[in-house]
């Protein structure tokens, strides 16, 4: 199967936003006060890391697939664990650098739980077929709902999901304790049992990159990304009523609808580059080399 650039041009496209998103950080703190909230709220509205971790999951069966035959599942076991140790590790040094408080240094993060869910997504995918890999995926989803509107927090009771009342906060300050992130100090965004739907998001992308590999023609996998890019969000919007739709929390509500917004986004990539034959803006110029 040759490479599909429409996968490498959503990626790029997402590290362009996630980029632009830090630099819109960086600016707020030279706005004024009412400018500042509103770079503030964009960055509360990302959907860039989701997006991430759901190419992350499409690319696994599209680089793990074809090697299965020639390497063996246990090599590429092997390779998966130590592939997501080093990124997990790099996190850790990046969190801590250049100063290396190690009383409070953070261990979750963002290469962290992108290891994480890369860990969890390839090993499923390895050992597992698309069908228990699409109950997997909703079992997380489903059992998260439910542990953290079902599950009472001493002090708050059960749903309550503000910032220091929910179940996920409530772990990462039990398990963790001063290694969180230091600016709530009352959360992670990236914790620990938030990374569960995490995982599925990432099961949701090896889900779609299984679906590029179907060998069906390529105006039925554009179409049928986009149909199920349509669902994902509706679907995810419906589930907000019940789950309000919330980044740092990485709610249910918010995977299906960011992965559905993903799918929609892949769909166009898809149709403009492997169809319309139009690579040219998804290469990167050989004067940038």
């Amino acid at each position: 199967m040759t490479r599909l650039v429409s996968v490498d041009a959503l990626r790029g496209l997402t590290v362009a936003a996630m980029v632009l998103v830090q630099q819109s950080r960086h600016l707020a703190v030279h706005l004024p006060a009412a400018a500042s909230r509103g770079m503030a709220r964009l960055d509360a509205d990302r959907r860039d890391l989701s997006f991430f971790v759901f190419i992350v999951g499409v690319a696994i069966p599209l680089a793990l697939g074809p090697r299965i035959e020639r390497a063996g599942r246990a090599a590429l076991m092997l390779r998966v664990v130590r592939r997501s140790l080093v990124i997990f590790g790099l996190g850790i040094v990046l969190n801590g650098f250049p100063w290396y408080a190690w009383a409070t240094l953070r261990i979750p993060g963002v290469l962290q739980r992108i290891a994480v869910c890369y860990l969890v997504a390839a090993l499923i995918y390895l050992s597992t077929g698309t069908r228990t890999q699409a109950l997997i995926a909703s079992a997380l989803l489903v059992g998260y709902w439910l542990a953290m509107t079902l599950v009472p927090v001493p002090g708050y009771g059960a749903g309550d999901l503000s910032p220091a009342g929910n179940l996920a906060a409530y772990l990462d300050r039990a398990i963790l304790g001063p290694h969180i992130w230091q600016v709530a100090k009352v959360y992670d965004p990236e914790g620990i049992l938030s990374t569960v739907p995490a995982a599925a998001t990432a099961l949701l992308g090896v889900l779609t990159g299984t679906w590029l590999r179907s060998g069906r023609t390529s105006d039925v996998i554009a179409a049928r990304l986009a149909v199920a890019g349509i669902v994902g969000v509706a679907v995810g919007g419906l589930w907000g009523w019940w789950f309000p739709i919330n980044k740092s929390l990485w709610t249910s509500s918010y995977v299906l609808l960011t992965v559905g917004l993903a799918m929609l986004t892949l769909a166009a990539c898809y149709w403009l580059v492997e169809i319309r034959g139009r690579r040219h803006w998804a290469i990167p110029s050989p004067s940038w080399a």
